[in-house]
């Protein structure tokens, strides 16, 4: 692990206390707590950032050519403000050149030719990392369904999909609502795919585009053609289990599925190999996409994860960045043991789930977060979960278990007076019960044993 610094021991207070009554969500841009922004960023704030970036941030080649959304003119004099667990929102309507409009239908029904749809421009701001991100937000609306009245913080009796794009028009999230409650997750697809079988409560849900041309006055006056139809997009859309998010929430400008490019396994050590063959090149990727996808970044390119032996000094494993490159190492002890004795599978598991946060934290790039205290705090108040998911997934571990071991890892919290008294807000369990649980799983005769 790389050297504790108590110094970030503020950044305990800001992040500590800021989640107490919050547990980690896969909804991204909207929680059911989305409220009024009173502080944070202002619409003047989101208004500068916007017009000093929106030309500079686009590619050249996009720059040259007619995008999908060319020319966005925010309305801000009507902007509002919002905020959620994890962001600032300034939302603002938008006009284009040529403005953009959809409808929604599943495959098996006609194309209506009715445009129900609102594009929203949402300028974001991370309450943790300080990073200021532009996004559209597209809300298509089924028919009967109201679609002036939505907006990021309200969804009532919403039924239809809102997805997100960056400038560019390029997908990144979506989720599908009915009745204001969000249903599923929406994933792009390409039209080729329709016809093969889909899994259990998928479905296919087709999005028409249209443009037409309009003519903006000094008067406030505006005249548009009719609607013309251009194309359409293809998306799964898949129920969740337990029937969806629940309240208001969906959303995600997220990466795409490629933040990771390679999983390298270079681990010669039987335990150690099968503790990661169990976690799987793709739990490892998508332990970092969750990441990602939830602080609303992307890396500058898509990471390259390489595992392997070397002596470190008294420590089970490290993470490690190639200089000028975003290849990374996770480093494991080839000479390490706890108390003297082999550690279990599982015990390596949580090692390398640990190792796999801290590099996806380090890519953010800002100089508050890169502590290792300060790293820890990160992952005690946003990604416990994402770490035991990982460790159920990959070993078949309980639930409790799979928590308890989540949580180690972080001794250099524990000296905060107050650590029990999180945890058990947080998570239900103490400090005692995640010490008694790793014990178990490296001196104990609890998981996998190695020898």
């Amino acid at each position: 692990m790389r050297q504790n610094s108590l110094s970030q021991i503020w950044l305990f207070f800001l992040i500590a206390f800021s989640v107490l009554s919050c547990q980690k969500s896969d909804q991204t841009l909207v929680t059911d707590g989305a409220k009024e922004n009173t502080t944070g960023l202002s619409v003047s704030e989101a208004k500068n950032w916007f017009t000093a970036n929106k030309v500079s941030n686009r590619p050249a080649d996009a720059r040259k050519s007619n995008t999908k959304f060319d020319n966005p003119i925010p309305n801000w004099d009507k902007a509002v403000k919002a905020e959620d667990r994890d962001w600032y929102v300034v939302e603002a309507s938008v006009d284009f050149n040529k403005p953009i409009g959809f409808s929604a239908h599943a495959v098996s029904s006609e194309n209506s030719g009715q445009v129900n749809s609102k594009t929203s421009l949402l300028v974001l701001q991370h309450k943790l990392t300080g990073k200021i991100i532009p996004a559209l937000m597209h809300i298509v609306a089924a028919l009967g369904s109201d679609v002036q009245k939505q907006s990021y913080t309200k969804r009532d009796n919403f039924s239809g999909i809102i997805f997100y794009t960056n400038l560019e028009g390029e997908y990144m999230n979506g989720w599908a609502y009915k009745n204001g409650k969000v249903i599923a997750k929406t994933a792009p697809k390409k039209a080729s795919e329709v016809a093969r079988m889909m899994e259990e409560r998928c479905t296919t849900t087709i999005i028409d585009w249209y443009e037409r041309e309009c003519t903006y006055y000094y008067s406030g006056n505006v005249t548009c053609t009719e609607w013309t139809y251009t194309h359409s997009t293809y998306y799964t859309v898949c129920e969740e289990d337990d029937g969806g998010g629940g309240g208001g929430g969906g959303g995600g400008y997220g990466p795409s599925d490629d933040a990771v490019q390679d999983v390298i396994n270079l681990l010669t050590d039987p335990c150690k190999n099968s503790a990661l063959n169990a976690i799987t090149a793709t739990g490892v990727q998508n332990a970092i996409t969750t990441f990602f996808n939830d602080f609303l970044v992307s890396p500058s390119s898509p990471l390259n994860l390489t595992f392997v032996e070397t002596n470190l000094n008294g420590v089970p494993g490290e993470s490690y960045q190639i200089p000028g490159t975003n290849n990374w190492q996770i480093r494991l002890n080839n000479n390490y043991t706890f108390g003297g004795q082999s550690m279990s599978q599982e015990a390596w598991g949580v090692i390398i789930a640990h190792e796999i946060l801290h590099i996806a934290i380090s890519t953010i790039g800002n100089s508050n977060i890169q502590s290792t205290y300060s790293q820890h705090l990160i992952i005690f108040n946003n990604f416990v979960t994402t770490t035991q998911n990982l460790l159920q997934s990959a070993f078949g571990l309980p639930q409790s278990e799979a928590l308890l071991l989540a949580l180690n890892g972080l001794g250099d919290l524990w000296t905060f007076g107050d650590f029990d008294q999180l945890s058990m807000q947080l998570y239900g369990v103490n400090n005692a019960q995640i010490t008694n649980a790793y014990i178990n799983y490296t001196v104990g005769n609890q998981g996998t044993r190695c020898n």
